[in-house]
Parts: structure tokens; sequence; C-alpha cells
């Protein structure tokens, strides 16, 4: 009787232990951090933006490919550069953007 308690004592270690590794995988798995990207506008002449895109990446670390479609009136002119008939007005849209766990800035100089 005298080893009762060490014995009982000595499955209570077991099970926190299997408590332990059965929650470990849990905690190692930390999310990546979700990165946001940008999309900067800067106006250089009347209708005519600078623009610069950075891609943010998603919760595996995998960049979002960024596609906007400018407002209606605007167009690429080249890779950065957008030229606007009226002001920079209207909605800017990311396609799929929101089916992926990521986030974009979208600032306006």
């Amino acid at each position: 009787m005298g080893s009762f308690p060490c014995v009982r004592r000595g499955w209570v270690v077991l099970r926190c232990l299997l408590v332990v590794a059965w929650l470990w995988p849990a905690a190692t798995a930390s999310a990546h951090d979700l990165r946001p990207g940008a999309v900067a506008l800067r106006e250089t002449a009347p209708g005519v933006f600078a623009f610069a895109i950075t891609p943010p990446e998603d919760g595996g670390a995998r960049a979002v490919a960024v596609e906007p479609r400018w407002p209606s009136g605007c167009s690429k002119a080249s890779e950065v550069v957008l030229r606007c008939s009226v002001d920079l007005a209207g909605r800017l849209e990311i396609p799929g953007l929101a089916r992926r766990r990521a986030k974009l800035l979208v600032h306006v100089l």
C-alpha cells in the first residue's frame, strides 16, 4: 500500500505527458505571418499616376497575385504608369483577394 501513491502519481504524470504530446503539434504549428501588400499611387501630372504594387503574403507565406481592375476611365499606360481621363475616382477592385488570407493597403498621394 505504501507504493500506491507513487504509482498513482506515475499515471498522472503519464497522462499529462500524453496530453502534452497530443497538443504539441497544435502549439508548434504556428501560423505564418500575414504580410499586407500595398498599392501606392502618386499623381505626377493631371490624370497621370505613377504606381507601385507590393504583393501581400498569405498565411502560407506565398505572394498573392495582385492584378488591379482600375476605375473606369483609367488604364495602364505602362507597368508603372496609370492614365485617367477623369479624376481618379471610382472603384478599385483586386479580384481573388477576398478568397485568400491577405490584406492590401491602397495609398494615394
